[in-house]
């Protein structure tokens, strides 16, 4: 590695454009199960396989024969489900937010408490619905988003791991963050590893952490094919005294051209205008510090990797 300042001052500079590890997207969508006798919830981020399930609940509600049913069984009889379903009903089909709301809150009251998670949703993306009388604080709603959490919602641990790490809600606590997107991870949230690697690297900057992160990224790489982690990863190899990593060119090569092969079927993907051409760069530049034994072994860890990611996702 001891080649001329120049090339590695480039790269460094390049990364610096970067912004390695870039947060995933939060148009994710999710799925809970209320009881596995029972229809599944309505998608609304995202699990690695929420689409039978949504198509299976969307069927459901479609397929009632009359919604207000459901409505009754709430009201007269006081069914935690009933209230729930008739909630979803209103919010997928007629888009009536405000009863959709009313009708959660009535689900969670009589016991139903992941569905604390609809209406912390509601309050915060949808403050326009609410005035002074029942606008609720941000505390109200993380409680409503606990025990909903508490309770199995995969949605309610996900908007929890945002809340403590976001500045806009003004509620920023990182070992919070790090407790809720562990049990993310576990409930099989999407990109969930990446942003607990991201939490790891760029908000806590614990170098304790990178060979962890580095897991998590791969993991992630492998599970949701997501590019963001072989660009993160191509930085912390670059960058040993930013992450506490080793200085490793062949790897950071490798997930470069990782990067590029998953990223040129994304053709509708924002973020692709964004980091336009940055592993390109990367791969014009790096080789010219590889001996062509360490090219080779940059490529043929490249292809590896790759085989890996397809074999994965042919079982999936």
């Amino acid at each position: 590695m001891n080649k001329s300042i120049g090339i590695k001052t480039a790269i460094i500079i390049l990364l610096s454009s970067m912004t390695i590890g870039c947060a995933a997207s939060d148009t994710i969508i999710i799925t809970e199960t209320i009881d596995a006798t029972e229809p599944t919830s309505i998608v609304h981020f995202d699990t690695a396989n929420p689409e039978k399930e949504a198509i299976n609940f969307i069927r459901f509600l479609e397929e009632a024969d009359d919604p207000k049913h459901f409505q009754l069984e709430c009201d007269k009889k006081n069914i935690a489900k009933s209230c729930y379903y008739y909630a979803s009903y209103h919010e997928i089909l007629t888009e009536d937010i405000k009863q959709a709301y009313n009708y959660y809150k009535k689900a969670f009251d009589l016991g139903l408490k992941q569905t604390g998670f609809f209406i912390a949703k509601f309050q915060i993306f949808n403050p326009e619905l609410f005035d002074n009388d029942n606008r609720l604080t941000i505390d109200e709603n993380i409680n409503f988003l606990k025990q909903a959490s508490d309770a199995g919602s995969p949605d309610a641990a996900r908007l929890l791991m945002l809340i403590y790490r976001k500045p806009e809600y003004n509620r920023i606590d990182y070992d919070q963050a790090e407790y809720y997107n562990k049990i993310a991870i576990q409930r099989d949230v999407k990109y969930s590893r990446y942003t607990l690697a991201f939490l790891c690297t760029h908000h806590l900057r614990d170098k304790s952490k990178i060979d962890e992160s580095i897991e998590l990224y791969k993991e992630d790489l492998l599970v949701e094919k997501n590019w963001e982690s072989s660009t993160a990863l191509s930085g912390i190899y670059l960058n040993p005294e930013e992450f506490g990593s080793e200085l490793n060119y062949i790897k950071a090569l490798a997930y470069a051209y990782i990067t590029r092969d998953i990223r040129k079927d994304l053709v509708n993907d924002p973020a692709n205008e964004m980091f336009e051409n940055v592993e390109d760069d990367l791969i014009e530049l790096l080789p010219r510090s590889l001996t062509p034994e360490q090219l080779k072994q940059a490529k043929d860890l490249y292809l590896e990797f790759m085989a890996k990611i397809s074999s994965e996702h042919k079982i999936n």
